[in-house]
């Protein structure tokens, strides 16, 4: 099975990337490339993909007139995580009107959040630690109590003992102290005892396993009642802790031990890998 995936990296998320890797030690033929800069045409003409891997945000006319001037049978698989149901309906059309086959449509977030399309099938491929940045050497060498990870200003907050206020947002690069995208700032996270998490938008993101699998005690410290309560919920199905990772709990979990090794079998770039090829319709 020939794999396109373009590379659709946020400063959160390494997905595209994740899944190149997994895809080639597994023995497949992909191919990582990024659409703003590369022809999709010269890609898909050399390569002859059977799949294509991309997010919702990047697909193009070009996919659209490659796929249906060449008739070709290029089964696409879309991340629409950020998209509403509306764009995600629209997509699903645009698909169908034009004869594209795709064996799903794909989320970041756990199941219960997944919009009902009508004949669209759209599954949970939730967010996963990335084994490969255990990889990246860390040449900064420090200790530090707290990582404060935050994404938006309001959630900015005082902590007792040292800590750093840390996002991969680049619009906070003014009020916190380190702006770092995921890729370079998750081989940190061996620096902080604690990773605390600020914000929740819907979904774990793969920071959060990621401090985890890097050997951090991580929690979540949200002020929203209903918020709160929404990602106690989702942790609890997800990752199953031996007990809450509530920060302002006094018996919130210590003892990492058991959940990281959870997080190393369960929860990485290789299972979620392999969720996507499970669901491939169009397997040759």
């Amino acid at each position: 099975m020939n794999i396109v995936i373009d590379n659709y990296t946020t400063t959160e998320d390494t997905q595209p990337l994740y899944f190149n890797n997994s895809l080639l030690s597994l023995g497949y033929n992909t191919r990582l490339f990024e659409s703003k800069k590369e022809s999709l045409y010269d890609v898909f003409d050399k390569h002859r993909p059977d799949v294509y891997i991309t997010h919702a945000y990047r697909i193009t006319n070009d996919l659209l007139h490659y796929i249906v001037n060449n008739q070709a049978k290029i089964d696409v698989l879309v991340n629409v995580q950020g998209m509403n149901k509306e764009n995600i309906n629209n997509l699903s059309e645009t698909f169908k009107n034009n004869n594209i086959i795709s064996s799903f449509f794909f989320l970041n977030t756990e199941n219960s959040n997944i919009p009902s399309i009508r004949d669209r099938n759209i599954i949970n491929i939730c967010s996963a630690a990335d084994t490969n940045l255990l990889n990246q050497k860390n040449t900064i060498k420090y200790k530090i109590d707290k990582a404060i990870i935050l994404y938006n200003k309001e959630s900015i907050k005082q902590y007792d003992g040292p800590y750093h206020n840390i996002s991969m947002l680049d619009s906070m690069k003014d009020v916190v102290d380190i702006v770092l995208p995921e890729l370079m700032l998750a081989p940190l996270y061996s620096c902080y005892n604690e990773v605390i998490f600020r914000d929740f938008n819907g979904y774990l993101p793969q920071a959060f396993f990621d401090a985890i699998m890097f050997g951090c005690k991580v929690y979540f410290d949200i002020d929203n009642d209903e918020t709160k309560n929404q990602l106690e919920n989702m942790i609890s199905k997800i990752l199953k802790p031996e007990a809450t990772l509530n920060f302002n709990d006094q018996n919130k979990l210590q003892d990492f031990t058991n959940l990281r090794a959870f997080v190393i079998e369960k929860h990485t770039n290789n299972n979620r890998t392999k969720t996507l090829l499970s669901n491939i319709r169009t397997k040759k």
